[in-house]
């Protein structure tokens, strides 16, 4: 008999084991049917609030470091993508003039090595040949009023030793 008992006793241990937990999901409505409650949605709505926040917040120090970026170029002499702007006074190292174009420039040639290639040159510029100097020039942006395009114009030298 005490088998016998064993068995039954199992068996109802089975049966409970399974029919608990159904019992229990019967009681809570599915995830998927369940309405929300306009507590629920007054927390999302808030928490929404809170990131689009957040997200402005993030945003404007984004836009503030972009412009405190391109200010920093901007004092530097270049463009917001970060070249040269047109008309910066610029030097040279000493050096001579090397060569002199009678169509539109003069080449000049570093200590360094370095050449640079003063072409076009605006009209009416002296040009140092046969010293070795350093070069104060600007690149000239085209004027509407005036004939002549773009071109070098050679601000001063000074002469070294």
């Amino acid at each position: 008999m005490d088998v016998k008992l064993l068995i039954v006793v199992a068996l109802v241990l089975i049966i409970t084991a399974i029919v608990l937990p159904r019992l229990d999901r019967a009681k809570d409505p599915d995830v998927k049917t369940r309405v929300p409650t306009l507590v629920e949605s007054q927390l999302q709505a808030q928490k929404a609030a809170q990131d689009a926040q957040a997200a402005a917040t993030q945003a404007q120090a984004a836009a503030k470091d972009l412009q405190d970026k391109i200010s920093k170029l901007d004092a530097s002499g270049r463009t917001s993508n970060g070249e040269l702007k047109a008309g910066r006074p610029e030097v040279t190292n000493p050096g001579n003039v090397t060569e002199i174009r009678f169509d539109d420039g003069f080449l000049f040639t570093e200590r360094t090595g370095y050449v640079k290639k003063f072409e076009p040159l605006c009209s009416n510029q002296t040009i140092p040949a046969g010293k070795t100097v350093v070069l104060q020039f600007h690149w000239k942006v085209r004027d509407m009023n005036a004939n002549r395009g773009e071109c070098y114009v050679i601000d001063g030298y000074s002469e070294v030793k």
